[in-house]
């Protein structure tokens, strides 16, 4: 299994530029992303490396779910 999996998720800083600063994970979704510490402060995180750690994890369950969501459209269409 690849360290980093591909997937729409990543790390980044939200736009708050203001100490304590917060980070998020970007990609599909409401309440991630840039502006997740105003309107879902319990989304975000105190480091990049936990952003990081939660992307990670975002991308391996969002492979599972196209690779079962593959194996369901084989099985349907023979």
């Amino acid at each position: 299994m690849p360290d980093k999996p591909e997937g729409p998720y990543m790390a980044c800083h939200t736009s708050k530029d203001e100490q304590p600063y917060a980070y998020g994970v970007s990609g599909p979704g409401n309440g991630i992303g840039f502006y997740a510490w105003l309107g879902h402060p319990e989304n975000t995180f105190e480091s990049f490396a936990a952003a990081e750690q939660a992307a990670r994890l975002m991308n391996l369950a969002f492979a599972q779910g196209k690779a079962a969501r593959s194996r369901e459209i084989r099985e349907l269409i023979g």
